[in-house]
């Protein structure tokens, strides 16, 4: 008990802490929570519809600034606010904190068709309307708009100024937004460096890179193909598997976007108790708050042998906070019981959203007369790999 309590003090102050990036995601408005003013997401839209911008500015700022600090969770806010915002952003021609926060809406969770319509108007806003036909065809215009967003994207469109001062630059800026999941940003800046370094081929492969990433998969095969003109001979022979690849996926997809989004996640880590220490592995999937996966440990008593768990668990996020149901075999020898692991715990995700470090209290309650349930703390790391092709 002592291993635990000593455990438990030196983790707590994680709790307060933020992940990398936290503040740097949520565009150009910096205004701290009033909460003395009840600000309504119904008025901001009402002041959209109004074009009193300054505005729905002030208040989307204060309604994303509220739910950061309830959730606590970096990038935890709700994906369809972060959309309205970028779409608003983009409205008053802060094109660069349009692209990333309508990106962020899209790595939030599941993109809906709403959010495509977001993502599309994002993209006429800022000057790439050749590029929004996709995801304004599979977008769907919110109610709260009453049909008037055609008109206010025709109206408040604008010539590109995105920054490019020099194609190198680019380049690398980029490949950080692929690589950072930033693939609207990505794409939009990819565009608008072919346009100006049509004969630069790797601004090409990198639109093709951007498209693929969206499941824009017959832009996607066009960009490669346009890059794959420019370049030497000796290099074609690598491209025709890509070449291949996008072929086969703009037959079946076309340039239709993902309308789900699910996620692989990877588990390890230690669990700490009165009678044993444990390694603990998980896989399995994860789709926004929820969470299956295949659970396995060895657990390493204080005395006598060993004995191994396989089972399957089931979690539920609420922003930091999760708990979770897990139930399997517990083998120690000949003997084989079967148990009851409820969990609860606080998850601190990065950013990208591709790791969190995970502190949590399990209850393994064996199911077997004469054995003892043990209350332990666990401690891990777990990895998101997306499996949508995004």
């Amino acid at each position: 008990m002592r291993r635990i309590l000593f455990l438990i003090a030196l983790l707590l102050p994680l709790a307060n802490a933020r992940p990398q990036g936290y503040d740097s995601l949520f565009g150009i408005i910096k205004k701290p929570v009033n909460t003395s003013d009840k600000f309504d997401i119904e008025e901001a839209r009402r002041a959209v519809l109004s074009e009193d911008f300054d505005k729905a500015l002030y208040i989307y700022g204060n309604i994303i600034e509220s739910q950061k600090e309830r959730r606590a969770q970096g990038t935890q806010v709700d994906n369809g606010l972060m959309a309205e915002y970028a779409y608003l952003l983009a409205l008053v021609g802060a094109q660069e904190a349009a692209l990333v926060n309508i990106d962020l809406a899209l790595n939030l969770k599941w993109p809906s068709p709403t959010i495509y319509f977001y993502v599309g108007s994002v993209m006429e806003l800022v000057g790439f309307g050749d590029l929004s036909a996709p995801f304004v065809k599979t977008g769907k215009q919110p109610s709260w708009l009453h049909g008037k967003g055609p008109d206010l994207n025709k109206r408040y469109k604008a010539p590109v100024l995105l920054p490019i001062e020099r194609t190198d630059y680019a380049m690398r800026h980029i490949t950080q937004c692929i690589r950072e999941n930033r693939y609207v940003e990505g794409l939009c800046y990819a565009t608008y460096l072919t346009r100006l370094a049509p004969d630069m081929q790797g601004a090409w492969l990198l639109q093709s890179a951007a498209f693929e990433k969206l499941g824009c998969y017959t832009f996607a095969l066009q960009s490669y193909e346009k890059g794959i003109a420019l370049s030497s001979e000796e290099n074609l022979p690598g491209m025709a598997v890509q070449v291949a690849y996008l072929k086969k996926k703009s037959l079946k997809t076309g340039n239709v976007p993902a309308t789900w989004q699910m996620t692989a996640m990877a588990y390890g880590g230690l669990t700490y108790s009165n009678h044993s220490t444990s390694i603990n592995g998980r896989y399995g999937v994860s789709s926004g708050p929820l969470s299956m996966s295949v659970s396995m440990s060895i657990n390493i008593p204080e005395h006598g042998d060993f004995s191994y768990y396989a089972g399957l668990s089931g979690f539920y996020n609420i922003g930091k906070v999760f708990g979770g149901l897990g139930m399997g075999l517990q083998t120690n020898g000949s003997a084989t019981t079967f148990t009851l692991s409820p969990t609860l715990g606080i998850s601190f995700i990065n950013s990208r959203r591709t790791s969190s470090f995970d502190i949590s209290m399990a209850w393994n309650i064996p199911c077997r007369a004469g054995m003892k349930s043990a209350l332990g703390i666990s401690i891990g790391k777990t990895f998101y790999f997306n499996l949508n092709g995004k």
